[in-house]
């Protein structure tokens, strides 16, 4: 503490030296202490003119003004500091904040986004997610058994704060991503169809794009992050529905009209329907 107070002491003693030379340089200096002089000479002649009691008076006041400024220099200080600290808690409760806004790496330092992906459940099966005909399209790949009908529900959706580099809450949905699919033999894909069109400043998602994603208002991110909680039902017969969830980040562009996938592995538990 010691050794940065008189360093601190020896910065000003510097800066106050270069401005002198400054001064001097410019032949402005004795005429700043010429002027120092007079106003040093008028006050000690106007000191010793007043009586005791105007003398005394004007001690007291400055000792109250000076107690004042360093309370208030003190105050300041621990202001500051306190909201130093508090920045400081604030940058740790971000863990693996990017170090840019846009990063083509990572959600949580696991993957890349890629304009395909195919994400495998435990059971076997996988989920599909391409680019067709301008638009991005869906179908599953069955596992080792016979499956009755397949069905994707979207139950949760959550954006990216670019500004706070965090999720916001999630906001439920209760909507079918696409048909009911057709019974599936093993190994077999079901048949495609529309997972989501970006058109025209819109994010259309499911079978006729009557979902539409909706990004928040005054938020100006060229690239939107959206994470999209799903979860896909497999029907047996004589069973209960199997329910895989799904975690699926999704990287917009609005002005190359384009999405980007990548699994979100750290995922939270699915949203109940």
């Amino acid at each position: 503490m010691w050794r940065k107070r008189i360093r601190s002491a020896w910065n000003a003693y510097r800066h106050f030296a270069a401005l002198k030379g400054l001064l001097d340089a410019l032949g402005l200096w004795k005429w700043i202490a010429l002027a120092v002089g007079f106003a040093v000479a008028g006050l000690t002649a106007l000191w010793l003119a007043l009586p005791l009691y105007g003398r005394l008076l004007i001690v007291l006041s400055g000792g109250v003004l000076s107690l004042f400024f360093a309370g208030f220099a003190v105050c300041l200080v621990r202001v500051v500091r306190s909201e130093d600290n508090r920045a400081d808690r604030s940058n740790d409760d971000l863990p693996n904040a990017p170090d840019t806004v846009d990063d083509a790496k990572r959600e949580t330092d696991i993957g890349t986004y890629s304009s395909e992906i195919h994400l495998r459940s435990q059971d076997g099966k996988e989920l599909w997610i391409y680019p067709s005909n301008g638009n991005y399209s869906c179908k599953i790949l069955n596992g080792p058994s016979i499956v009755n009908y397949f069905q994707i529900v979207l139950t949760a959706k959550r954006t990216f704060d670019a500004t706070q580099l965090s999720w916001r809450e999630s906001v439920l949905f209760r909507g079918g991503m696409g048909p009911t699919l057709e019974p599936t033999e093993p190994g077999d894909f079901t048949r495609e169809f529309t997972f989501a069109i970006p058109k025209d400043g819109d994010f259309r998602i499911g079978e006729h794009a009557s979902s539409m994603l909706t990004w928040p208002r005054g938020d100006q991110s060229p690239v939107h992050r959206w994470r999209l909680i799903m979860t896909v039902i497999a029907m047996k017969t004589g069973k209960e529905p199997l329910k895989s969830p799904v975690d699926l980040c999704v990287r917009w562009t609005p002005e190359k009209n384009s999405l980007e996938f990548m699994e979100f592995r750290d995922s939270i538990p699915p949203a109940s329907f």
